[in-house]
């Protein structure tokens, strides 16, 4: 069983699951080395077993490079961004109705806007899901200043800019 120190007292990993949010924040904040620590190991086994295995989400189409970028909140949580280059993917060509067909429905292939209504899931959810607070109406008397709820477009997009000319934001 892990251990974890609060105040100099080991603690159990039911006694840390149980401490308060403000407590937790603490402990995190005493210690960023190793909560660094333990998101990067997090971090190496997600892309190892989502996204590099044979049994991942690239199954289809095999990972054959990327780029991660790992960035730190105003609080100092991380978080990645990545691009990943997979195996046999259909080329963009700007313009061209038929590459914007075909890299649509690649792209429906790995991303899926819908809402799975289990207990487990909906846990997980209400981290990805606006709260309207204070800062809402934070400049305005308008319900919220960040325009939520936003509805997901009904199939997938590529957008292209608009020539200039056509958007009073292009003419220059």
């Amino acid at each position: 069983m892990l251990k974890k120190f609060q105040h100099g007292e080991s603690i159990t990993e039911v006694e840390a699951s149980n401490l308060s949010y403000t407590e937790k924040a603490d402990l995190i904040r005493k210690d960023p080395v190793t909560c660094m620590r333990h998101f990067d190991h997090r971090f190496k086994t997600f892309f190892k077993i989502v996204l590099e295995s044979k049994q991942g989400i690239f199954s289809m189409n095999k990972l054959t490079n990327y780029f991660a970028r790992l960035e730190f909140q105003a609080r100092g949580s991380p978080h990645s961004h990545g691009l990943y280059w997979l195996e046999n993917s259909p080329e963009y060509i700007p313009r061209d109705k038929e590459s914007v067909q075909t890299c649509c429905q690649f792209i429906d292939e790995y991303s899926k806007c819908e809402r799975n209504e289990s207990p487990e899931i909906e846990k997980i959810m209400g981290y990805q899901i606006h709260k309207h607070s204070h800062t809402c109406r934070k400049y305005a008397d308008s319900d919220c200043r960040f325009h939520f709820p936003r509805f997901p477009m009904d199939r997938t997009r590529i957008l292209e800019p608009l020539p200039k000319g056509n958007s009073p934001y292009n003419k220059r």
